[in-house]
């Protein structure tokens, strides 16, 4: 678990944090001696990853669905045992060179002896190896196998004479019977209740009252109707007669007669119960070999051309079985797949160099697409196993999350996930909204907001924050107060309406005018704009005599009112760690994974648009305020000349 040998790693600062780097084939040689407090993630699970399943396997040697720090190291040990130079391995490549394996050691002595097996199995004139290659044999042997299998099925059915009792037309004399056996075995049923209790003949044989309610009708369309009466009149002799079949049935009774009963019955004019079961019997080693049917995805070739392909592999085959290809192309294929993910892995699970790329031109393997919403576009969206489960850890994040449950119409599949929003306002953002998710491969999902956390996106947004709670506050307030008197009124109108008397009463004299009342009033409007007026009289004095100085008191004011909403704001936003996000998803998160103020801006990117210069033509635009706004500044700056002429003249 501590480092064990003197090697000397080198670090670099990732997000905000300093990792170890991995730059070199080296480093991962001696990635087994790193301690292991030094890594990133110290587990990670399987499932959700964009990295090929196959890799992921190979890895997760013990199956439990998550990769751990020791199978990490024993995949490097194997690969850098396996090559001759390892920085190949950084390289991410998917075929290799025989010259670059090592034959010294056991794995590169293997790899060769494979690889040289398919070589020479594929007939190449160089010694290099690709997944492609192992993919083309697995292919044609699959192919191979599946035309000896056919050919293998096909010749047991030929040579044994009970399977094809009737020829090359036994397929279709047994679908002619099948067609046919469940209104036989109903006609023999009604026969033996007949003979059980003659008394319900009448009601057995149907045919009369059925037929009855579609006599007056054209026949010819009433097939189905009849199709529902007995096969034939029941009788208790129990013998179906050749001559009497409801003619619903007949033409599907004559193919299974021609094609089976006069070839086995010859010259009869009826059946019996136990002939019938004789004749379906014939076709038991039929279906027997039927089952058995082996390599059926070859079957529309043909068998001849099925023969031809085995008979042109021949020498492959041969030499298939003498070399154990199968095993050849499992371990090349295996350390191939290796060579090419492992880099990629090491990237996502020792550094996250991946995710704390410039430019983002590649994706961190957690993540799984972007989210479109709101005119913004989040870049940083993880799939949510479980929703309960991930609420308490990711509030710890300090991130604006937006959880999402999305459903795809071309895969019918459900996810959810989780996107980070890290610009723009987020005074539309509400569980209920609508977006458009996009996967890595191209799919769209319908998305809907299910939940957010919010916390601080921007400074911008915090310095303003204030103002805007004050002015909701304030417009609440309003809007209640304004609530609050309708209903009042509403009330009152009601209740008049409600009390009012048929019967006029007499009108009540008005109330004397109070001047005493209203003067008091008048007095105390007065003189509160007095006092406003000397109050905005010193500002003007103060901003007058000393101009910077107001200018700083504005700023103190400013200050006071949103500095503290943009300090929190700013401590939450250098503090902003993906790290519970993930640990709530899973991962076994071993360092700080930290998304600050700059690396977060390019985590959303937002809509910009151009100013349209000139005469717009859109007829609903809103009307420009500039006269006005000019006229009004016009006044103030003519009312404060005013103020001053008036003053130096001691008016």
């Amino acid at each position: 678990m501590t480092e064990a040998s003197n090697y000397k790693w080198n670090y670099i600062s990732l997000g905000g944090v300093v990792r170890v780097k991995i730059s070199k084939g080296e480093d991962i040689a001696h990635l087994g001696e790193l301690d292991q407090k030094k890594w990133t993630v110290l587990g990670c699970p399987v499932d959700n990853l964009d990295l090929d399943p196959e890799t992921l396997a190979l890895i997760d040697t013990d199956g439990d669905g998550s990769i751990r720090v020791p199978e990490v190291k024993a995949a490097a040990a194997k690969l850098t045992a396996l090559l001759k130079d390892p920085d190949l391995i950084l390289e991410g490549r998917d075929n290799v060179s025989l010259d670059d394996i090592n034959p010294e050691t056991p794995e590169g002595k293997e790899f060769i002896d494979s690889a040289t097996n398919i070589i020479n199995y594929l007939g190449k004139d160089d010694n290099k190896i690709s997944i492609s290659d192992t993919t083309s044999i697995n292919d044609t042997e699959n192919h191979i196998k599946c035309c000896m299998a056919y050919d293998e099925w096909y010749t047991a059915g030929q040579n044994d004479k009970s399977v094809k009792p009737f020829g090359d037309d036994t397929a279709a004399a047994l679908a002619a019977m099948e067609a046919l056996d469940s209104k036989v075995k109903d006609y023999f049923m009604r026969c033996k209740l007949i003979r059980f209790n003659s008394g319900c003949s009448d009601t057995l044989d149907s045919s009369c009252s059925q037929i009855g309610e579609v006599a007056n009708l054209n026949l010819n369309d009433c097939k189905d109707k009849i199709s529902e009466c007995p096969l034939a009149h029941p009788t208790a002799d129990a013998v179906l007669p050749y001559d009497a079949i409801n003619p619903a049935w007949q033409e599907a009774f004559d193919a299974a007669k021609s094609m089976v009963l006069d070839k086995l019955f010859k010259k009869a004019g009826k059946i019996t119960e136990d002939q019938w079961q004789e004749a379906l019997d014939k076709f038991s080693a039929y279906k027997t070999w039927i089952a058995a049917k082996k390599g059926g995805c070859v079957e529309a070739e043909g068998i001849d051309k099925i023969r031809e392909t085995i008979a042109e592999n021949a020498q492959k085959i041969a030499l298939g079985a003498s070399i154990s290809l199968s095993s050849c192309v499992k371990c090349v294929n295996d350390d191939l797949i290796l060579l090419r993910d492992f880099s990629r892995l090491v990237r996502n699970y020792i550094t996250f160099s991946d995710f704390y790329q410039t430019g983002r031109k590649c994706r961190a393997s957690f993540e799984i697409g972007d989210l479109y919403i709101d005119q913004r576009c989040c870049n940083l969206c993880i799939r949510i196993k479980d929703m309960n489960g991930h609420a308490d850890m990711a509030s710890l994040s300090g991130m604006f999350l937006i959880y999402c449950h999305c459903k795809s119409k071309t895969c019918n599949k459900e996810m959810d996930i989780a996107a980070v929003m890290t610009d723009g306002s987020t005074r539309n953002l509400r569980p209920g909204k609508r977006a458009i998710f996009y996967d890595l491969k191209g799919n769209d999902w319908d998305a809907v907001v299910t939940k957010i956390v919010d916390n601080p996106i921007n400074i911008r947004q915090a310095f303003f924050s204030p103002y805007r709670k004050f002015a909701n506050f304030i417009s609440e307030k309003i809007n209640n107060s304004a609530e609050q008197k309708e209903s009042n009124v509403i009330s009152s109108l009601q209740s008049t309406a409600e009390n009012a008397s048929l019967d006029k009463k007499p009108e009540l004299p008005a109330a004397p005018f109070d001047i005493a009342k209203f003067a008091g009033i008048f007095a105390a409007i007065g003189m509160a704009l007095g006092y406003i007026g000397a109050f905005l009289t010193k500002i003007v004095d103060g901003a007058t005599a000393n101009p910077l100085g107001f200018i700083g008191v504005l700023v103190a004011v400013m200050l006071c009112i949103s500095g503290p909403s943009c300090f929190i704001a700013w401590s939450k936003l250098r503090r902003r760690n993906l790290g519970p996000v993930l640990n709530a998803n899973g991962w076994a998160i071993n360092s700080v994974v930290l998304v600050n103020i700059l690396f977060g801006r390019m985590l959303t990117s937002t809509a910009k648009y151009p100013i349209i210069k000139g005469k717009s033509d859109d007829p609903f635009k809103k009307k420009s305020k500039k006269g006005i706004i000019i006229a009004c500044a016009a006044l103030v700056v003519a009312a404060v000349v005013l103020y001053f002429i008036l003053r130096n003249r001691g008016i």
